[in-house]
């Protein structure tokens, strides 16, 4: 969970949706997921790459079309376990993978951009230039530096908490102006009335939604079998991630899947069992009932920081063997 909690923000402001709802796909997927046909050691949580491919529906359509879209990808993922597909996935090769990570990396770092524009194009768009640098170079410097001296604290977190103490602590003192979160906007956008037009818009997202879900989770899923030196039943996983999508696309949610990075560190910190995956969810939801006053004071600066870093540890470089 402690890296949950700043990802979702930046996949939030990524997608151009309000990071209440970010939050609540992340609990959603964390407690659903076990239940149902999850993984145990893998957790779930909102999907960069989703982000990106929700950012051009609202951009295009409007939030109220990620109802449908996020309903579409996980109804997919359902239909795919059900046919049990999800073996023959492995015989997808690396370079499909590593292709499909590193554009969308590069689109990430691309969209971290807009927050330095001198003139803002975007309502979204933050002109204060230099307190945004120096926030985000200081959560990006902690992101690096931390695991250097440990790996017991997850970097992302603490970046997190120092950059949001340092800011409110300068902030009282000062005329410093960086820009925050604010409060969350729990509104719930009523989808459009579904006709042709309406699905002509979400099937291409749902349906890159579902594909990206799947590479992600396929990737989740191999660090942890290599991790505990176990197989897991793929389909039983993508029947689990596409129910709780469907779910959380009925609350107004975004799309999820298994994450890796998340699943790698749980692991090192014991958590090996169904249940460290279904707590997380737990904890992620009592903080979003009484925990969000404190997160309405994160600065963007730490999310498009935190957000630069993750983007450079997802970045694959592919290998070929000669022999």
């Amino acid at each position: 969970m402690a890296t949950q909690i700043p990802e979702a923000i930046s996949f939030a402001y990524i997608s151009k949706i309000d990071p209440f709802h970010a939050l609540q796909t992340t609990w959603i997927l964390n407690i659903l997921t076990p239940l149902i046909g999850g993984r145990p050691g893998l957790l779930s949580s909102t999907s960069g790459f989703g982000a990106i491919i929700l950012r051009h529906l609202v951009t295009n359509f409007g939030v109220n079309y990620i109802f449908y879209a996020v309903i579409l990808s996980g109804i997919l993922q359902v239909a795919f376990s059900i046919c049990r597909i999800g073996q023959y996935l492995r015989i997808l090769p690396p370079g499909i993978t590593v292709g499909l990570v590193n554009g969308m990396c590069l689109l990430l770092y691309v969209l971290q951009l807009r927050y330095f524009k001198e003139y803002p194009t975007h309502e979204d768009t933050i002109t204060n230039n230099t307190d945004m640098a120096m926030v985000t170079l200081l959560a990006l410097a902690i992101c690096y530096l931390l695991p250097r001296y440990t790996t017991a604290l997850p970097s992302s977190l603490i970046a997190l908490l120092v950059v949001s103490g340092a800011n409110m602590a300068i902030t009282w003192r000062t005329q410093w102006d960086a820009p925050t979160i604010g409060i969350f906007n729990d509104e719930y956008a009523l989808p459009p009335v579904f006709n042709w037009t309406t699905l002509s818009a979400v099937i291409p997202a749902g349906v890159s939604l579902f594909c990206v879900s799947l590479i992600d989770t396929m990737v989740a899923i191999n660090v942890v079998d290599k991790y505990t030196n176990s197989d897991s039943e793929q389909d039983r996983v993508f029947f689990g991630q596409g129910f709780s999508n469907c779910v959380a696309g009925f609350f107004g949610g975004m799309a999820g899947s298994g994450q890796a990075h998340q699943s790698l560190h749980s692991l090192k910190s014991g958590g090996v069992s169904s249940l460290s995956s279904f707590m997380a969810g737990v904890y992620m939801l009592i903080i979003m009932l009484i925990g969000y006053p404190v997160v309405a004071k994160v600065p963007l600066g730490a999310t498009a920081g935190i957000t630069l870093y993750l983007v450079r540890c997802c970045q694959r470089i592919p290998i070929v063997d000669i022999t």
